[in-house]
Formats: structure tokens, C-alpha cells, sequence
């Protein structure tokens, strides 16, 4: 028998076997699909034509089932469909069916996928703590392949709650969040201006946000749209700077604010190592006034089990972070 994170698939087929088993009839999963659809779209033709299967075949599969069932599930009229009692009955159970058929699946592929990390991210934490990661993790022998990409924290949930990526880097913000995922905090930080040498604010130890909002800014993919609430809280809902330019290149932005007179905001945690800064051709001034902060965390999706090198990757960049917290203590990234 195969076993997989203590759940004994064999034994699990076998009484979902039982459960869709009647009499000399076999319930097959894709009638209860069907049914599933009919009631979802209330209407015959609509969920035959959107499982691009024609009407009569898909009527004849559900009057199969209420056949084999013994009962009827459906009431039919002029104006569609409705489930019965039983019907009602029937759907419940088919929904468990098919979550303990998905979770199934999720399990038994973390063996397949077992050495694979399967994450989305946004683009400053992968830049700069996602090779800190690969590093500890190969420096102490532990096997996997990372298979990363890139998104607006948006874009990273829609791929966490669907199951496209495992687990997911965000800047918080309350309402991208749902009920399926699991939300860690890493850290937050607090931003800084970048500037350049032919910036007025070149020579200044801080800056306030009305100064801020008057220059020319290069904005980095996500911010200052709607979305985003750091920006809404801390500006207001209709204040955004003089964007006249938007990318999701970083080497890009930091050359033009380095030879021409663009700011932009950054977490100060970039600033570490950096080599424009390093080199004094960029430097990153304080805010005066107002709190404009990031908080940063990871998810995941409760409904799918985790693989071991996906919990090892969780654990190892919460460590990472924690590290870098005790390097920089003056600092204002905190866990």
C-alpha cells in the first residue's frame, strides 16, 4: 500500500470507490461534475457549453446518474434548473469528494516535486535575500532546485491560490489577502529618497514627502497603484508623485537616477551592498516627515500540503532575515 504523509491512498481509494458505488451501477465522477455545473450555471445548455460537451450528452450523463441514484436531482423548467433535496444532498458530498481528490493529488506530487521550490516573489526581496537563501541552503548540502519567478504581490496571490506556486513573497496589504492563504510577516522597513548627484536634494540630510512628490520619480512596477495601501495611507487616497516613468528593471532605474535628476523610493534594506551607493553616484535620504513603511511576508496556500524543502525554505528564510536584522541593528528592519 502506498502511504503518503500518513494518509493510506489505497484504502482511500477503495472507500471512495464504495461511496460512488451503487448497487450494479458505478457513479463516475464526471456525472457528479456535470451536476455540479448544471446547478452552478442553473441551466443546461449554459454548463454544457461551457465544458464544450453538447447539450443532449450532457442531459443524458446527469438523467443517468438520478437513474443509477435512484432519486431525482434536478427540477427542470422554463427557467433552468434547481437541485432537489437530494440534489442538495448529492452536491455536498461531491464537493468533499473532489477536495479529497485535489488534496490527493497535492500530496502525492510533493513526492515528484519533493526537491523542487516552486516560489513567486516580488522583485527587491528576490534580488536581495532570495541568493542569501540559495547560498546557506547549498553551503549546508541540503538538495532542490529553485523554480522562481517574479510578479507584482497581486499577481503572486492569484498564483499561490490556484496552486501555480507554492509559496509566495508579498508586501502586505490587507485586501489582497484570502481565506486559503496563510500569511507570515518577514520584516518591515521603512523607506528612503534615492537621488542622484544632479538631484537639488543631492546635499540634503533629509527630505519631507511634499519635496518628495515635486521631482521627476521613477516608479518600480506596483507602486502608487490603487492597490497599493502603503502609498494610500501614508499620502493619501488622490496624492501620487510626478511619475514619468515606470519599470520593473532596477539596475535601469538606479542608472537614470544616477545620471539624471529622477528620485524614487526604496526599502532601506536595498541599500545594503549597493554598488551605486558604495560608489557615491546615489544616496539614500531619510524622510522627514510622515511613516512610509513596507512590511514584507511570505504565503502559502492551507488547503495544499507542503513538501519538506518548502518548509526548509520557509524556516531558512525567516533565519535569513533574523540574520540580517542582528547585522544591522540600528536599523528599522524588525521581525
Amino acid at each position: 500500500m502506498i502511504k503518503a504523509f500518513g494518509l493510506d491512498i489505497t484504502m482511500m481509494l477503495v472507500r471512495l470507490y464504495l461511496v460512488l458505488a451503487r448497487g450494479m451501477g458505478i457513479v463516475k465522477l464526471e456525472q457528479l461534475h456535470y451536476l455540479s455545473e448544471a446547478v452552478k450555471y442553473k441551466s443546461i445548455s449554459v454548463a454544457a457549453e461551457e465544458n464544450f460537451i453538447s447539450q443532449p450528452s450532457f442531459s443524458a450523463s446527469i438523467t443517468k446518474l438520478e437513474k443509477e441514484l435512484g432519486v431525482t436531482l434536478l427540477r427542470r423548467n422554463s427557467r433552468g434548473v434547481s437541485p432537489t433535496e437530494a440534489g442538495i444532498v448529492v452536491l455536498e458530498k461531491t464537493e468533499i469528494i473532489f477536495d479529497t481528490i485535489e488534496e490527493m493529488i497535492q500530496e502525492v506530487s510533493a513526492y515528484e516535486n519533493k526537491g523542487v521550490v516552486k516560489l513567486s516573489s516580488i522583485a527587491v526581496f528576490y534580488n536581495y535575500v532570495i541568493p542569501q537563501i540559495i547560498f546557506y541552503l547549498r553551503e549546508h548540502g541540503q538538495p532542490f532546485t529553485l523554480d522562481a519567478t517574479t510578479a507584482e504581490s497581486a499577481q503572486i496571490v492569484r498564483n499561490v491560490s490556484t496552486g501555480l506556486d507554492n509559496l509566495g513573497v508579498i508586501i502586505y496589504s490587507d485586501d489582497l489577502l484570502n481565506s486559503d492563504l496563510e500569511y507570515v510577516p518577514l520584516f518591515s522597513d521603512r523607506y528612503l529618497l534615492y537621488v542622484g548627484a544632479k538631484s537639488p536634494y543631492w546635499e540634503k540630510e533629509s527630505v519631507t514627502l511634499e519635496e518628495a512628490l515635486q521631482q521627476p520619480y521613477i516608479a518600480y512596477r506596483e507602486e502608487f497603484q490603487k492597490e497599493n495601501a502603503v502609498w494610500t495611507a501614508a499620502l493619501g487616497k488622490d496624492r501620487t508623485p510626478n511619475i514619468t516613468f515606470r519599470t520593473d528593471d532596477l539596475e535601469l532605474l538606479k542608472k537614470m537616477i544616477a545620471q539624471g535628476d529622477y528620485v524614487a523610493f526604496f526599502p532601506e534594506f536595498m541599500s545594503q551592498d549597493d554598488f551605486y551607493l558604495r560608489h557615491g553616484t546615489i544616496r539614500a535620504i531619510p524622510i522627514a516627515d510622515g511613516k512610509l513603511e513596507i512590511e514584507v511576508g511570505y504565503i502559502y496556500n492551507k488547503k495544499y500540503k507542503l513538501s519538506r524543502i518548502d518548509q526548509i525554505f520557509m524556516e531558512t528564510m525567516e533565519q535569513t532575515i533574523q540574520k540580517l536584522a542582528h547585522k544591522e541593528p540600528e536599523r528599522i528592519l524588525t521581525r
